[in-house]
């Protein structure tokens, strides 16, 4: 059998198990919080920071520098996301885990606005564009590890 075969269907029952395991309980209820780090207050204010720091960071380094290029874009992302986020929400209407215990509860009309999360879609605005950005830097560190690790684990080639 072809080594390139072999990895492929290694890979692909690793990852048709991981699923199975990731589907079991994926949507449960689990008790309301309102302390620590789920704290209201505190999710708003790393909500808040992170606008503070997009402002801050894009105004401070400008357009012309390759950080402040990379703030500039964490200001659109941010802005297209939300948006986008809210037609989502509108579209898929799904209801949050105070209005009922239902996973399937989606598409319930006006006052089911759940799906996709704001302040998640906000944080992955915030931090894709400087993945993208820096991680250019570490891909080939990132590959050359891939593939020693492939190659001690009688994997690759």
């Amino acid at each position: 059998m072809p080594t390139s075969l072999r990895r492929s269907l290694l890979v692909g029952c690793f990852l048709l198990i991981l699923t199975r395991e990731a589907r079991a309980g994926f949507d449960y209820e689990i008790g309301f919080d309102q302390s620590g780090i789920w704290a209201r207050h505190d999710q708003l204010a790393l909500e808040y920071g992170v606008i503070a720091v997009e402002a801050a960071g894009s105004l401070w380094f400008g357009n012309d520098t390759p950080i402040g290029h990379t703030f500039w874009q964490t200001v659109d992302a941010s802005v297209i996301s939300g948006i986008a986020a809210d037609i989502l929400k509108y579209a898929t209407s799904r209801a949050r885990p105070v209005q009922g215990n239902d996973p399937n509860a989606w598409f319930k009309g006006s006052g089911h606005e759940s799906f996709p999360s704001g302040e998640v879609t906000l944080q992955a605005s915030f931090v894709t564009p400087f993945i993208v950005d820096y991680a250019k830097e570490q891909w080939e560190d990132g590959r050359s590890a891939w593939r020693e690790f492939l190659r001690r684990t009688g994997i690759g080639p």
